[in-house]
């Protein structure tokens, strides 16, 4: 396996070959991914390079091992990406940003200099992978608003309070108590 985090391919359609990219890349190498997680294995990928009619598609996978935090508890855990590379890149300015269009009919990727660098296609498709609201198991119970007590662990420690207000025997009729 080869480190891939340096690897920019000029993407000219005459000196053009379709392409198999397979290594590694390392976790020093993947800042922007570790600005939303901490990176705890290198990702890796396995995609191919293709041309056709002034388009380059690269299809394929992206891998890593990253910790993230549970939006619920707080804890930290691990987590495995697989994320499945379907991306078509056009050498170019992008058209419609210049004509102030905003909608996307095709999801295609400008680079306006040529330049593919599959370190930034990796990252990006691993950060987009990355859930919104990551939780540490699907029943996770987080953590008490009151007392913070972690609840997939412990008990609530808050205490129940009795209401001592004279408007607490509204609250048994509203609720439909007597």
């Amino acid at each position: 396996m080869r480190d891939l985090s340096s690897l920019v391919i000029a993407l000219d359609p005459k000196a053009f070959k379709a392409r198999k990219i397979s290594g590694f890349l390392p976790e020093s190498s993947l800042q922007e991914l570790a600005r939303d997680a901490t990176v705890l294995e290198a990702a890796q990928v396995e995609v191919t390079l293709q041309l056709d009619k002034e388009r380059w598609y690269v299809s394929g996978q992206v891998s890593s091992k990253v910790e993230v935090k549970c939006s619920r508890c707080l804890d930290p855990f691990a987590m495995e990406l697989v994320v499945p590379v379907d991306r078509e890149y056009v050498v170019g300015p992008d058209v419609g940003r210049r004509m102030g269009e905003v909608e996307v009919i095709e999801e295609l990727v400008y680079l306006e200099d040529g330049q593919f660098s599959v370190l930034r296609m990796a990252e990006e498709e691993l950060i987009i992978s990355l859930p919104m609201i990551p939780l540490c198991r699907e029943d996770c119970a987080g953590l008490c608003p009151g007392c913070g007590a972690e609840l997939n662990r412990e008990p609530c420690r808050c205490e129940v309070k009795t209401d001592d207000s004279p408007f607490s025997i509204l609250k048994g009729r509203v609720s439909g108590k007597q």
